[in-house]
């Protein structure tokens, strides 16, 4: 059995155990797959909140920790309606949340018009460092140097 020392945690990424980490809402319908970004994205220094499904990503949003999330993590492989639904849903309650959507195909219909929807893909399978650097990018340059530690 591995055991997660928090002691050695805090003292090896000091910078990234802060009150200003940036939250991200992370939203996969396969467990596994929200379980390992979760684990990533803690790694990286982000705060973290998931759900599996738009009904989640709603109540999520309306609620007090909703109001503290910063950006949106959304694997969109299921294609058509669902995914659409979701971010247009999304964007009505939050209008100003920056929102990446992981999908695993480079183009489609889908892909388009979320891109006219101003919204960023980032195609499947993806480095870690690549969802860091992204992250970073869409937050706004003063919360990007907080998030980093910088």
């Amino acid at each position: 059995k591995m055991e997660w020392n928090i002691e050695q945690y805090i003292q090896d990424r000091p910078s990234k155990l802060r009150w200003d980490v940036k939250k991200v809402l992370v939203v996969d319908d396969d467990p596994v797959m929200r379980d390992s970004i979760s684990r990533g994205l803690f790694l990286y220094g982000y705060d973290y909140v998931t759900a599996s499904s738009t009904w989640e990503v709603m109540e999520i949003l309306k609620s007090k920790v909703g109001r503290t999330v910063d950006l949106m993590l959304a694997d969109l492989s299921e294609p058509g309606k669902f995914g659409m639904e979701l971010v247009q849903n999304v964007l009505r309650l939050r209008p100003a949340l920056p929102v990446i959507v992981v999908k695993g195909l480079k183009s489609s219909p889908t892909i388009e018009a979320l891109r006219a929807l101003g919204l960023t893909i980032l195609p499947k399978p993806f480095d870690p460092d690549v969802l860091d650097v992204t992250i970073k990018s869409m937050l706004p340059k003063g919360e990007a140097e907080v998030a980093s530690g910088q």
